[in-house]
């Protein structure tokens, strides 16, 4: 699960995420949502295609739904969707505070590629 952010001092429950996060603990945050992903995802998750979350400083996921068993990764290479936002947005689309159609009709997620692939991602990326 994706922790929910204080509105007030900016930290977040659950994983000590906080507002003030240096690189090393971003690293950690993506490690663990690339986790959360991993097993969401499983072995087969039935998207057929690679996916990949560009999430700007704090890194990539790949996702690769062609291969069985499908893997989950932090790499950077070509996918059939590649799905750009920023971290926070990220945050809050995972939590339920930010719906999918909204951030892409306000320029805050951007699909390049296949964006049936990517629709079929959404569910997978909820906590």
């Amino acid at each position: 699960m994706f922790p929910r952010r204080d509105l007030v001092t900016g930290d977040a429950e659950g994983y000590g995420w906080g507002s003030t996060a240096s690189r090393e603990s971003d690293m950690a945050d993506l490690n663990q949502v690339t986790e959360h992903i991993r097993g969401a995802v499983g072995d087969n998750s039935g998207l057929g295609k690679t996916v990949k979350l560009d999430l700007g400083d704090h890194g990539k996921i790949y996702i690769d739904g062609a291969s069985v068993p499908n893997t989950v990764t932090n790499e950077d290479k070509p996918a059939d969707a590649t799905v750009s936002m920023a971290w926070d947005d990220f945050m809050a689309l995972s939590n339920g505070q930010l719906d999918p159609m909204m951030a892409f009709m306000q320029g805050k997620l951007k699909i390049a590629g296949d964006m049936m692939i990517a629709q079929k991602l959404a569910p997978l990326l909820k906590r």
